[in-house]
């Protein structure tokens, strides 16, 4: 096979994968199934700055008998994930970062616009990093006249200061140092 062959290979399992939701287990150079007591080396083997690579758009297994004869796709399959993936991965992240200037929530409270600081292709409307505030998702619970409703809720900083001094917001803990407040977070 040629480079350009082996390339567009890659891109078809890329398309299965968009359109199935399923990663091949085979081996790409010798199309064996890989059982998960074999082993196998899986490329790309690093990652691309931002999580772009985590989109599991590109996974490509080699068993562990391919890799150890060295067999001749390897340096096809390391050059694609090299150079064209790289390409066209950095204009994917940065098409993205311009189309989410935009993007903004504003506060519940005061009506200060929450910008969208970043994300991940794909994201949902509450899903982000978010400048100066907090946007997330609400659900209305039974009881509520809004039963199974949900919502997307935005917060600024300022506002989250001022309802906590109040006591209009509650603080529980931290989801990332669960650890610091037993009891509180399970």
């Amino acid at each position: 096979m040629k480079k350009e062959e082996i390339w567009s290979e890659i891109i078809k399992e890329r398309d299965d994968y968009i359109s199935t939701g399923k990663i091949n287990n085979k081996c790409f150079c010798c199309k064996s199934e890989i059982k998960l007591s074999d082993g196998c080396v899986q490329y790309p083997d690093f990652d691309l700055e931002d999580g772009f690579l985590n989109n599991g758009y590109y996974i490509i297994k080699i068993c562990a008998n391919c890799s150890m004869n060295n067999h001749p796709y390897i340096n096809y399959v390391v050059d694609f994930f090299k150079n064209f993936i790289n390409k066209e991965l950095i204009k994917e992240r940065d098409d993205y970062r311009i189309s989410i200037k935009n993007i903004h929530h504003n506060c519940i409270c005061c009506d200060k616009e929450i910008p969208k600081l970043d994300g991940m292709i794909g994201d949902k409307d509450w899903e982000g990093m978010w400048g100066d505030g907090v946007v997330d998702k609400i659900n209305a619970n039974y009881g509520s006249c809004f039963d199974g409703d949900m919502y997307v809720i935005a917060i600024c900083d300022k506002c989250i200061e001022i309802k906590k001094r109040t006591e209009v917001l509650k603080y529980v803990g931290n989801y990332m140092f669960p650890e610091n407040y037993p009891g509180i977070i399970k």
